[in-house]
């Protein structure tokens, strides 16, 4: 059994990188990766001036990119309604 799931997950590898699959995307995986509440609280300090973008970046852990999908992101969700 063991074998049959290396063999099969080896395979499904190549299939991969013969479709140049370069891995996840970026943005996507930053939305799982930080908590919607723990974000809104970050930005909350920063927007109120309690914190600077530098700090609100290292915090986060990400650069100015990341952190404008990130509030995409949680202002997508706002905008219809949702909790995330």
């Amino acid at each position: 059994m063991i074998a049959k799931l290396t063999e099969s997950f080896k395979r499904i590898q190549e299939e991969n990188r013969a479709k140049g699959s370069k891995g996840g995307n970026y943005k996507n995986n930053l939305n799982f990766r930080i908590d919607s509440k723990f974000f809104h609280y970050v930005d909350n300090a920063l927007n109120t001036q309690k914190i600077s973008y530098t700090d609100a970046f290292n915090i986060v852990g990400v650069g100015y990119k990341g952190y404008r999908a990130l509030i995409d992101h949680l202002h997508f969700f706002d905008e219809i309604g949702l909790k995330v």
